[in-house]
């Protein structure tokens, strides 16, 4: 799979994604794993990790700064995982727009002048917009968000590099993952520390609907396409393939907790850019990578449930 000498450089390690990727790489001893850190980052999902991976000062808005840099590096495989926009105070669109897209393409034109073996983009369900069936990667995208639109451009970027170039690129189109250290502004962390700390649990849009998938499926899904390593622009989708409301998912994390905090429903207009289905099809995941989701959502949610009990300091 990965050899022992295989140079990984991975983007976003201080984010949720890539923090999880990371720590399951450095757990199975393999690679020289080398992460992008800016001077303001907050270090708390890595710094266990610290002595075991090689963090590099990047700037990603400078073309000949990230050249300099990857080049010294020189790794075998690249994972992209750093992204703005995914958070509702994010709603900048020039800083969406530079962190998704012109962050992202001067990673890839670095990224031409090595001997690469992989490069791995994420992308975002956010892209394909309003449907009413499973989202499908050959289905048209009209995403109604900055942020999807920005996600949207760089798989299609991706995607021609890699039927044009040389580059071996593949971008996974993530739904909604969940668990160990996922971010305080996110539905399940927001109800899971809410429910273990005794405080109501107040929801807008208890209808809304999500693929919620649980990160050690995700992540096994960066390691299937590592396995791989020959892809053209592929574009793959990785959620459950099913869909829950988040009022489901606030019953399912009551029950599982014990907890007696009541769960409020504050009124909130619908938005037009809500989706009345937000499932995967995972079928070309099953084909190409041989990846399905193996943890259901009552087993995802039990063991983040006992990752939040265990560092709910972190959250208070």
């Amino acid at each position: 799979m990965i050899s022992r000498l295989t140079k990984i450089f991975i983007t976003g390690t201080t984010g949720f994604i890539g923090a999880n990727i990371v720590r399951r790489l450095v757990s199975t001893g393999f690679g020289s794993i080398f992460v992008s850190v800016r001077k303001s980052s907050n270090l708390w999902r890595i710094k266990d990790l610290l002595g075991k991976i090689k963090p590099v000062d990047f700037d990603f808005a400078d073309g000949k700064d990230v050249l300099k840099k990857i080049k010294k590096v020189n790794p075998e495989i690249i994972i992209h995982t750093a992204a703005c926009g995914g958070f509702a105070f994010q709603d900048n669109y020039r800083d969406i727009i530079a962190a998704n897209i012109t962050d992202t393409v001067n990673l890839l034109e670095a990224a031409k002048t090595l001997n690469l073996q992989l490069f791995i983009n994420t992308g975002s369900s956010s892209e394909y917009g309003i449907k009413s069936e499973p989202m499908s990667e050959d289905n048209s995208c009209f995403p109604v968000s900055f942020y999807g639109i920005s996600k949207l451009c760089m798989t299609l970027f991706c995607r021609l590099q890699g039927l044009m170039s040389s580059l071996p690129v593949c971008t996974l189109r993530l739904f909604s993952p969940y668990g160990y250290c996922d971010d305080k502004n996110r539905l399940i962390p927001q109800v899971i520390t809410s429910a273990l700390l005794g405080r109501d649990i107040v929801i807008s849009n208890p209808c809304n609907k999500r693929d919620y998938i649980f990160i050690d499926d995700v992540v096994n899904a960066y390691l299937k396409v590592i396995s791989k390593k020959k892809f053209k622009g592929n574009i793959i989708n990785i959620g459950s393939g099913k869909e829950y409301s988040v009022k489901s998912i606030a019953e399912i994390i009551l029950k599982l907790t014990g907890s007696k905090s009541k769960l409020k429903f504050k009124k909130s207009e619908s938005k037009i850019t809500e989706s009345p289905a937000w499932m995967a099809d995972i079928t070309r995941a099953k084909e190409i990578l041989a990846w399905e989701p193996v943890i259901d959502i009552t087993s995802g949610l039990k063991k983040t449930i006992y990752w939040f009990k265990k560092n709910i300091s972190i959250y208070r």
